[in-house]
């Protein structure tokens, strides 16, 4: 019998595809998700969830610290909600002071804040770490899903919480000092 199989393809192949059937039938599925993110010199760019079949761009300009993200139409086919925030408050740093060093991920979020205006929860985030002076803050994305077919949508990231991940802070050059 184990050589039938040795010289049958065809009988390995309809198995493999049987247990297939199988496994796709039986196991739960879950939708994958992904997200991008990069950095190149003076700007750092992410994919981060909006809704449930929507995602949204964010760049960040590292020496204007002006945040910036859009979000697409599924109805259109076109940009129809802008975000905007100038970071440097949330971080105490002037335009043009030191030379800070952002790095920025998105996350998944099931966030139901009562009040802040909020019309509906949050389902993502956006995490914008500063290296030098170990801080960071987590933004918020608003969306309101029956505003897709308006034309666009002007409105803020919200700053959610912050924290700190370094008590040393880093001087320019490299070395450590004490935290401001």
């Amino acid at each position: 019998m184990l050589s039938s199989f040795r010289k049958n393809p065809a009988l390995w192949l309809s198995i493999g595809f049987s247990f297939g059937l199988i496994a796709g039938y039986l196991l739960p599925h879950s939708p994958a998700h992904a997200v991008a993110t990069d950095r190149f010199e003076n700007f750092a760019i992410c994919t981060t969830p909006i809704d449930s079949n929507l995602e949204a761009i964010c760049v960040l300009d590292i020496l204007t610290g002006d945040l910036t993200g859009y979000a697409m139409s599924p109805t259109t086919g076109k940009f129809n909600v802008q975000y905007s925030h100038n970071i440097l408050n949330d971080f105490q740093l002037q335009p043009g002071s030191g030379n800070p060093t952002f790095l920025m991920v998105s996350g998944m979020a099931n966030i139901n804040p009562r009040g802040g205006g909020l019309t509906r929860g949050l389902s993502s985030l956006l995490y914008v770490a500063e290296i030098n002076s170990g801080q960071m803050v987590a933004y918020g994305l608003p969306y309101a899903p029956n505003a897709r077919n308006s034309g666009l949508i002007r409105t803020q990231f919200l700053p959610m919480d912050k924290l700190v991940f370094r008590k040393t802070m880093v001087r320019p050059g490299g070395t450590l000092g004490t935290p401001q």
